[in-house]
């Protein structure tokens, strides 16, 4: 005798796999935060391949945040410095 609770069943575990897929999917991908995570001085520098005192010079035209008295770079922005114009 047909039972429908079978074909349900068997379409919830079908739904509950594609599921499964679907969030380790989504955990595997870098999320925005981890992408743009600030860069040090230092890091900026060798992102950059320039010294650290030219990243300190006054007249740097490279991108930064300063909070707490430190300077910070997303790589983002020292990306699109390097595409433009305004480079040193």
């Amino acid at each position: 005798m047909y039972n429908p609770f079978e074909d349900l069943f068997t379409e919830i575990m079908h739904l509950q796999m594609t599921l499964d897929q679907v969030l380790t999917t989504v955990r595997s991908q870098p999320t925005q935060a981890e992408i743009e995570k600030p860069l040090s001085r230092k890091e900026a520098a060798k992102f950059l391949n320039v010294s650290y005192g030219k990243l300190c010079s006054p007249t740097c035209k490279v991108p930064s945040i300063r909070k707490f008295g430190k300077y910070y770079y997303l790589k983002s922005d020292l990306l699109n410095y390097l595409k433009s114009d305004d480079r040193e």
